[in-house]
């Protein structure tokens, strides 16, 4: 076998073409992606939740990492797994993003990058996010990080107004990107242009960390910002990754929003040729289209437009058909959905950053969400009109049709689908070309979108392979054991190229030279090869890794490192299908069986040797004629699309010669008679039969015998059968013969045997058989059964013979018939040979009770000594009428006759003869006769009706008057439609509006029935409608309310069920009584039922009043006074004056923060009376301010009687308490005697009885032996009523008070008295002096005669 593949090898490398295939898969598959959850303006305080949806191929592992935090995550093929990401630890804010003002524009958000990475060795994924709120939803592919490149454009619109109430949840409308770093170290420079004009000068943002995040926000529309990677110190330059839109914005009308959410595709991935396809459901669409290069030329849908780098354009369509863009450079285009006001159906703004037709996939697993509450959900496909047969949805077609898109080779689809309300739906897209696709899905006033899956391919820099056996395009992978040769594109030519190859060691290329080079949109692209063949003999996942070193630099080091995952499979597993009759003179069929799974590679190439010396390339499916009969190894295998081949697989196939079959059967062929059938088939060569099959050709079992045998078989019908033989060598060649075969019918035999006697001379036998075939020439043998007689012969042989039976009784006679065929029937009947004359009596039945109109029934009893009665004769009305009989040939005892008199007539022909005559031969016979008398029937049946109709659900009584016959009667009425009336007795109960006809049973006291059909026609009339309405239902305060009624002339009005008024026509009722009325209704035939009830309320609402004190104090409780009470459907609003309400109807009381007049009003309302809502507004009441506290010191004496009074007085503060009150002789007055011999602190609160206002004043009483007089050491008199004075303090045992005096620094008396109590106001001569140091002298005559002269300072402050 190993010679075989190698010959058939080297034979495909000499007829295969030789085709480069792209390597690196550019998909958005991949092993590790980084995404952002960016800023967005909410509805409300509902924030946003971010979920990510991962799928992929095959089963692999990974894990999502945020902030070092790992989530685990496991996905089985084709079935993606949502995962919801916690917003804390994710969530940007819009105060965590930079503007352009100079202080924030390179702010940088760390540790909040989220990163996907796939467990090693494990297959790739792919990654799509959505982020989800009340009322906001947007949606986003996610890029791998093997396609992100270091140049993006930005993608917004133009932003919407803010609202008026400023920040949503802190979050304002604002357009916006973010970039996030894949590397450490990374520098990006970002150029901003706002409403597509350039905005200020270029600035660098440098993001130290992988996954440090730079979000950026504006008013202003951002479409056209360039953003890229750079090098500061000449480094390479990073890859990145970018995403941008807005935090919510409306467009096309004012109205609802949402946010964009979309990742940007690097520059280089951009198109020639896009496919516009209207949203499923909407009327209208905007396409944005953002070029590269300057001298862009795009055609779109018709018309050009030109371009420069940077630039936009917007382009807006109602009722649009699909249609192509174009263009002679690459391009960016986005497609909008617009706010739901602006557009038909449900839906808010929304973005999706379409991908060209060059970046096509052919096999995608996607989600469609319900998330916030998503109820319309899409997907649009884009395909070539080719691949519209083999494109599939979960593997079925699907169920909507492709629409052409005019003047193009493509088709799109619109495809809807249902979504629960919870869970998300998985969808697998696939077909054998590719296509472009996005999901969409709209709710109320929100909606998202993304790509459903692309190719990020750089156009101008690809890694590819060269592999002998491929024929198509295929991504990074190939087939163990297959050789391939890696070569790689650049837009220039480096100095150097580096091969970093598993399993091989490094090849460094120092000087490259292209194999060839073309103009790739306008570029000279160059490709590079290595020289090398490479093989991998394990299956897996391998990273070749080229570096390269750009001569131009641009401003990066010019050294690139490009890697690519290759992905080496299994070969195939090859199986096949021989099917053959091992018959020569048959073809054999081959077909292709290997199994293709989902991750397999097409078949292209399927290699047969057929064992005769033939060696081809032949289809997955065919058949071939050998010529010779023998045995032939027939060997197979298949290549791949990738040019994987299969292991050889052998199987060895013998054909034999054809045998020749012939069979024989009996040559009588009789109905449910067996037929021996006998085989006489033969073999050629050496084949020898192991296998006979009979089918016989009536769908019995088919017999299928291992040695061959005769075979019995009978035909259940008479009838022409083919049947079939088929033999089967023991190599299962296999040949069949057909014979006809005539299944003939048996004869039917059967025959008639006269009724005799002993006195009759013969019997005559009469002949009745037939056959189905009705063919004649039977042979007949008779057999009378009468062995004992010899006078008389026994047998005889022709069709209708004679016998004389010399005995009475019962004898067996046979005949058996033999037809033209040879079939032969037989039957055999016992005959009877009569005595003597039999005895003739019969009976009749209730012959007590013969009603006119039901039959008159007799029962035989005839007998005979010897044998049977053979016929007897019944004559009905012997003696008026001989032909009215009845002739039973076989008649037994107890058999009953029945006979209806036709010629009954009352009262001239009610009585009748009956005449019974039986025969026990034809002689042999005898009579007897009975006489009967017929019942009369009524002779007039009437009825008696009050009305002609019933009403529905009422009734009528039915009275009859009835003539003749034989009373008194029963009556059973019935109608002839139950489901209309029914009765009960004689009273008709109306059930239904119809027609009904009523019908009358009469018995009679000998049980004689009589039925009356369809004696009375009436109708059952519908009765009418009561309808009862109100406009009002509630009785107000003894005012009277009009009832309504509808349906009828005449009016029954019920209160609590009885009825209370009767109207007629008149159709209101005006009332002040509460309860459930009902009404009836009569419209001159019938009553209606009782309308549904009505509920009448009485309201009583008095006439409310309210009082209080005209005064109060802040803080205070003013007690308000009001008859109101709480009842039910009666509202009460306090409004205090104060901002402040009450709800309920007695307040109480009610405090004020502040100082003021307020009016206090009471707003009354009520749930029916509109007419009692009033306002009762009250007197102004007066808050005041309480006046502030002093605090006052006491110098007493120990020990003795001393009289502290209260130093501050206010007007209308004329209640006092002292707390505490002990060592006091009246707590309740201001100057109560005091005496004790330790000091205590007092708090004096002096109230307003009229304002309730209350001023807490302490006084500290410092007793001791010494005698005090002092100053405090600062004032501020500035006239706010705290401490604006300086005074004295002083305490018992002062005699004479000789001066005090007060000099300012310059030692000039500004103040001084004689009076203890005076206090100085900080002036002299009525000017406020300087805020300074004071100095005092008190001179003073103690009560001991010490004349004492004390001086200190103070401070005035103010």
């Amino acid at each position: 076998m190993s010679n075989l593949r190698f010959l058939l090898f080297t034979l495909l490398c000499c007829f295969l073409n030789v085709t480069v295939v792209t390597a690196q898969d550019f998909s958005n598959k991949g092993k590790a992606f980084w995404l952002v959850f960016p800023p967005h303006a909410p509805n409300g305080t509902n924030l946003a939740t971010l979920s990510l949806y991962i799928s992929s191929d095959k089963n692999t592992s990974g894990h999502i990492v945020i902030n070092g935090d790992s989530l685990p995550f496991n996905i089985i093929a084709f079935t993606p797994q949502e995962f919801v990401l916690p917003r804390t630890t994710t969530y940007i804010s819009g105060a965590e993003s930079a503007t352009d003002d100079p202080t924030a524009n390179k702010k940088v958000v760390l540790n909040k990058g989220i990163q996907v990475v796939v467990d090693e060795g494990k297959p790739g994924i792919v990654v799509y996010a959505h982020m989800y709120a009340s009322a906001r939803s947007a949606a986003s592919i996610i890029l791998p990080t093997s396609v992100l490149e270091r140049r993006y454009q930005v993608i917004s619109y133009t932003q919407s107004a803010q609202p008026a109430s400023g920040a949503e949840a802190n979050e304002y409308r604002r357009a916006q990107f973010s970039v996030i770093a894949v590397e450490d170290n990374t520098v990006i420079r970002i150029q901003l242009r706002k409403n597509g004009q350039m905005s200020g000068g270029s600035y660098d943002v440098e993001l130290p960390k992988a996954g440090t995040i730079y979000s950026f926000q504006d008013p202003l529309d951002l479409t056209g910002t360039s953003i890229e990677s750079v090098s500061i110190d000449g480094s390479v330059c990073k890859k990145i990754a970018v995403f941008s839109g807005s935090s919510s914005l409306s467009i096309g009308a004012n109205g609802s929003v949402d946010p964009l959410y979309q990742q940007c595709y690097p520059i280089n991935s951009w198109g020639l040729n896009y496919y516009i396809t209207p949203f499923r459901g909407k009327n209208k669409f905007i396409i944005r289209i953002l070029s590269k290069e300057d001298g862009t030329k795009v055609i779109v849908n018709g018309q050009e437009v030109p371009l420069n780098a940077n630039e936009f354009k917007d382009f807006s369509y109602t009722n649009q058909a699909a249609f192509a863009i174009k263009s002679n450079q690459p391009i960016a285009v986005a497609q909008y959905a617009l706010t739901q006001t602006a557009d038909i159906g449900v839906g808010d703004p929304d973005m999706v950053i379409l991908n060209p037709a060059e970046q096509n996939i052919n096999d995608v697993t996607v989600f469609l969400t319900p998330k916030n509450s998503i109820t319309d959900q899409n997907v649009n496909v884009i395909i070539r009109d080719e691949g519209i047969a083999s494109f599939k949805i979960n593997g079925q077609k699907p169920t909507t049709s492709f629409v052409k898109i005019t003047n193009t080779n493509y088709s799109y689809l619109q495809e809807k689908f249902n979504v629960g309300s919870t869970a998300f739906l998985s969808l697998r897209l696939t077909s054998d070309s590719g296509f472009n696709a996005f999901c969409y899905g709209f709710g109320q006033v929100e909606s998202y979108s993304y790509s459903a899956g692309t190719n990020v391919k750089d156009l101008f820099q690809k890694l590819l392979i060269t592999n002998k056996f491929t024929s198509v395009d295929a991504n990074a992978v190939t087939c163990k054991g297959a050789p391939f040769i890696a070569s790689i594109t650049l837009p220039y030519i480096p100095n150097i190229l580096k091969w970093k190859i598993p399993a091989y060691n490094q090849v460094d290329d120092l000087s490259p030279r292209p194999i060839d080079s073309a103009m790739v949109n306008g570029k000279r692209i160059y490709t590079f090869k290595l020289n090398q063949e490479l093989t991998y003999q394990t299956a897996g996942t391998y990273t070749i890794e080229v570096i390269v070193n750009n001569p131009i630099g641009d401003g990066c080091s010019g050294e690139q490192e490009i890697s690519f995952d290759l992905e080496v499979l299994e070969p195939p597993k090859a199986l096949n299908q021989i099917i053959t009759s091992h018959c020569v003179s048959d073809s054999v069929s081959f077909k292709d069986a290997s199994i293709v799974n989902a991750n397999d590679k097409k078949i292209t190439n399927y290699k047969w040797d057929l064992g005769n010396g033939i060696y081809k390339d032949f289809p997955s499916e065919f058949k071939f004629k050998y010529d010779t009969a023998k045995s032939y190894l027939v060997n197979y295998f298949l290549i791949t699309e990738i040019g994987c081949i299969s292991d050889t697989i052998a199987e060895t196939i013998r054909l034999d010669d054809l045998p020749e079959v012939d069979f024989d059967f009996s040559s009588i062929t009789c109905q449910n008679k067996e037929i021996v059938f006998t085989d006489k088939s033969k073999t050629k060569g050496v084949a020898i039969f192991n296998k006979w099959i009979w089918d016989f050709g009536d769908q019995s079992n088919i017999d299928t015998l291992l040695t061959n045998t005769t075979v019995k078989h009978s035909y259940n019908e008479a009838k022409k059968y083919l049947v079939q033989l088929t033999t089967i060598t023991q190599n299962g060649c296999q040949n069949s013969l057909q014979k006809a075969i005539i299944s003939h019918p048996n004869p039917e035999v059967g025959f008639i045997m006269p009724e005799i006697c002993l006195e009759d001379e013969f019997a005559q036998f009469t002949d009745t058989t037939k056959i189905a075939d009705h063919t004649t020439g039977f042979m007949y043998q008779w057999n009378f059964g009468d062995l004992a007689n010899s006078a008389y012969p026994n047998t005889a042989n022709i069709a209708n013979p004679k016998h004389r039976y010399l005995l009475p009784g019962n004898y067996n006679v046979a005949l058996e018939i033999t037809s033209a065929a040879g079939c032969i029937g037989a039957d055999t009947s016992l005959f009877t040979v009569n005595g003597s004359i039999p005895k003739s009596k019969f009976s009749v039945q209730s012959d007590t009770a013969l009603c006119s109109n039901k039959e008159v029934v007799i029962v035989n009893n005839s007998v005979v000594d010897i044998g049977t009665v053979g016929k007897i004769v019944i004559y009905w009305d012997f003696g008026r009428d001989l032909l009215d009989t009845t002739i039973d040939e076989n008649p037994t005892i107890g058999k009953s006759y029945k006979h209806v008199y036709t010629k009954y007539n009352f009262p001239n022909t009610t009585n009748f003869t009956i005449k019974l005559v039986a025969y026990s031969g034809g002689t042999c016979l005898n009579d007897t006769v009975q006489s009967i008398s017929i019942i009369p029937p009524p002779s007039n049946v009437a009825t008696l009706l009050t009305k002609n109709f019933v009403c529905k659900f009422d009734t009528l009584h039915v009275n009859t008057a009835i003539t003749g016959g034989l009373p008194p009667y029963k009556q059973i009425w019935s109608v002839d439609k139950p489901g209309s009336a029914n009765f009960t007795g004689q009273v008709l109960n109306g059930v239904m509006a119809d027609n009904i006809n009523v019908s009358l049973k009469l018995i009679d006291p000998k049980m004689c029935e009589y039925v009356y059909n369809d004696l009375i026609n009436l109708n059952v009339r519908d009765i009418p409608v009561a309808i009862l309405k109100a406009k009002d239902t509630v009785v107000c305060n003894g005012d009277p309310i009009t009832l309504v009624g509808n349906g009828g002339l005449n009016h029954f009005w019920y209160l609590n069920d009885v009825i209370a008024q009767t109207t007629n026509l008149v159709d209101t009722l005006a009332t002040s009584q509460n309860g459930i009325f009902k009404l009836v209704v009569h419209d001159g035939y019938c009553n209606s039922l009782k309308s549904d009830p009505i509920l009448i309320k009485a309201l009583n609402i008095p006439v409310y009043t309210l009082s209080y004190n005209p005064y109060s104090c802040i803080k205070g409780n003013l007690a308000i006074r009001t008859n109101a009470r709480d009842q039910n459907n009666v509202h009460f609003t306090w409004d205090f004056g104060d901002t402040k309400t009450f709800n309920q109807a007695q307040p109480v009381t009610h405090s004020y923060d502040k100082a003021g007049s307020y009016l206090i009003k009471l707003f009354v309302k009520n749930d029916y009376c509109p007419k009692y809502e009033y306002q009762l507004n009250g007197d102004s009441v007066y808050i005041i301010a309480p006046l502030p506290a002093s605090k006052f010191t006491f110098f007493v004496l120990a020990d003795q009687d001393t009289v502290i009074h209260a130093k501050k007085t206010d007007s209308g503060y004329i209640d006092y308490k002292w707390e505490p009150s002990f060592n006091l002789s009246n707590p309740f007055i201001p100057n109560p005697m005091f005496r004790a011999n330790s000091s205590i602190e007092y708090t004096l609160i002096r109230t307003d009885p009229v304002t309730e206002c209350f001023i807490k004043d302490v006084y500290y009483v410092d007793v001791s032996n010494a005698i005090v007089v002092t100053i405090p050491k600062a004032f501020t008199p500035n006239r706010d009523n705290l401490n604006d004075l300086l005074k004295i303090e002083y305490g018992a045992g002062l005699k004479i008070f000789n001066y005090f005096r007060i000099f300012n620094r310059f030692g000039k008396i500004v103040f001084q008295t004689n009076n203890l109590n005076d206090s100085w106001d900080g002036k002299y001569n009525g000017i406020d002096q300087e805020v300074d140091a004071y100095t005092y002298l008190i001179d003073y005559v103690t009560y001991k005669d010490e004349h004492i002269t004390k001086t200190g300072s103070f401070l005035l402050l103010r």
